[in-house]
């Protein structure tokens, strides 16, 4: 695994911040903060971005400045834009069949009904790797749809953000060995 661009989506409003989508770009927002580095909006690629050397891998940390079912368009701008391979490419998100608290990182595959994931597969193929974070309760899920774009309750916040916390060490724990 050599990545070079992690991005995180979600939905870039204000309203939906703190919805159980934007778990992508809460990642995004806690690894520029470990490193204190700043975002740069892009007007080419519609995107915020940040670069970081991370040891010996140049990495660049995105956010596509739009709804997360159009993820797609932006991030096949800035793998052209940054000249990227699609399989140096992470894509942080929310995975509804995964546990809260857990995650896990998988090549290719299928977008398991996420839209922002079909919307990437569409534009760049599946060749690509992506790291999906748990945001599932123990409830029963009537609607998937006001689910995602709801806000966790407190408890489950806090495992969300300990769980992308745990994700961000094992990344730079991996491209620190490669």
């Amino acid at each position: 695994m050599n990545i070079k661009l992690i991005a995180g989506i979600g939905n870039n409003l204000k309203q939906y911040y703190d919805t159980r989508h934007n778990v992508g770009i809460w990642f995004i927002n806690n690894f520029i903060k470990k490193y204190s580095l700043n975002l740069k909006y892009n007007n080419k690629i519609n995107c915020f971005f940040s670069k970081l050397k991370l040891n010996n891998n140049n990495l660049i940390l995105l956010i596509p400045n739009s709804f997360i079912n159009l993820s797609g368009i932006y991030i096949k701008k800035s793998i052209i834009y940054f000249k990227i391979n699609s399989n140096e490419l992470l894509i942080v998100h929310d995975d509804l069949y995964f546990n809260i608290g857990k995650f896990k990182i998988k090549f290719g595959g299928s977008s398991a009904g996420h839209n922002g994931v079909k919307s990437i597969i569409n534009n760049i193929y599946n060749n690509f790797y992506r790291l999906r974070i748990g945001i599932k309760n123990y409830k029963n899920i009537d609607n998937i749809s006001d689910f995602v774009l709801s806000e966790p309750n407190k408890l489950e916040k806090n495992i969300i953000l300990n769980s992308i916390n745990d994700s961000i060490e094992y990344i730079i724990n991996f491209l620190d060995k490669n």
